[in-house]
């Protein structure tokens, strides 16, 4: 099972060996059908296979493979795949300046895309940062292992500097001075390591609603009270990060606890607020701790029945009151807490 998928068209053949052998010289692993594919196989059920294992789709774009039906149908097995399945991720790598067909910038409208026209070092090495931020936390990034490396060739050259003058005293206080900046040093690298594994790895509250000037404040509002609580919540217009909607969305539902969505007409009639109710209620079928937990707040009445109605049961809806400037959230911020303690 290799760590990246990489959909291309064999135009670009020597671009994407570069890109493969420098992912595989970093300890990540690469699946690509013009290397791999067995002869005379099946390309039909391996794709899906490796597509369904991997890590990251990495998807190398030029014109010919912007307009290939089958790079488009490994497309969109890999989105189909990022919907139900959590740790996997796409990163989409332009090598030339096509212009993206409707159907292949429907799938990449949210994502950033790596452009190199034509790729050179710094684009590939941006390529791998970008690809190894998504893998596991407990994988090293390119640039960790470099510090280290670097560090402990500064370790072992002045650990054998104290040897020779361990008994001269007018270099001893230099020596000193130097370990403490390599204890410093070491300390960095530490922090380099676990900066990624502390950031965003506690989520308590997915808060999903449609955004208008009177659900906006509210929602401002709320999670200001429960983050002074110390219950965590992310939002998308404060927390998405740019051009990773998807991305921001997936990871996000992977860590709450909580699904709380904001019920009112607006939200009835969004598709966004849809999408991320089918995915929170297909999480919590999924998991083994029933995360997250759906908690639907309605407020003022809907003209018509909610289109979200399939998905809210069986959970309780919490009335709220006819507006979000007179809402009464008392019950809810209850229930949150209660939630909480037993989750």
């Amino acid at each position: 099972m290799a760590d990246v998928f990489i959909s291309y068209h064999r135009s670009i053949d020597g671009i994407v060996d570069q890109i493969a052998a420098e992912l595989e010289s970093v300890g990540i692993s690469c699946w690509y059908a013009g290397r791999d594919l067995p002869v005379g196989a099946d390309f039909a059920s391996f794709i899906p296979r490796e597509i369904k294992n991997c890590k990251v789709f990495l998807l190398v774009i030029n014109k010919e493979s912007a307009q290939s039906q089958h790079v488009l149908n490994e497309v969109a097995l890999a989105f189909r795949r990022m919907m139900t399945r959590k740790s996997m991720a796409v990163v989409p790598f332009k090598v030339d300046d096509c212009a993206l067909p409707d159907s292949l910038g429907y799938y990449l409208a949210n994502f950033h895309i790596i452009k190199g026209n034509p790729p050179d070092s710094q684009h590939i090495q941006l390529l791998i940062e970008r690809i190894t931020s998504k893998l596991p936390e407990t994988r090293q990034s390119p640039l960790v292992a470099k510090y280290l490396s670097i560090l402990d060739i500064f370790v072992s050259y002045f650990a054998s500097r104290k040897q020779k003058v361990a008994f001269v005293s007018p270099q001893q206080k230099i020596i000193d001075e130097l370990n403490l900046k390599i204890s410093l040093l070491e300390a960095q690298v530490k922090q380099l390591q676990g900066e990624k594994k502390q950031k965003g790895s506690s989520l308590d509250v997915f808060v999903s609603y449609h955004v208008s000037n009177n659900s906006t404040p509210f929602v401002r509002k709320f999670v200001n009270i429960l983050e002074s609580a110390g219950i965590f919540c992310w939002y998308a217009p404060r927390d998405v990060k740019p051009g990773e909607w998807v991305d921001s969305i997936l990871n996000a539902l992977d860590k709450c606890k909580i699904f709380l969505l904001l019920l009112d007409e607006g939200a009835n009639n969004s598709g966004f607020v849809y999408i991320e109710t089918v995915l929170a209620r297909t999480y919590y079928n999924e998991s083994k701790n029933a995360h997250p937990l759906l908690l639907p707040f309605q407020i003022g009445e809907l003209q018509t029945l909610p289109r979200l109605h399939s998905q809210l049961r069986p959970f309780q809806i919490f009335n709220g009151g006819e507006s979000f400037e007179t809402a009464d959230t008392t019950e809810l911020i209850s229930k949150i807490t209660h939630a909480l303690g037993k989750l």
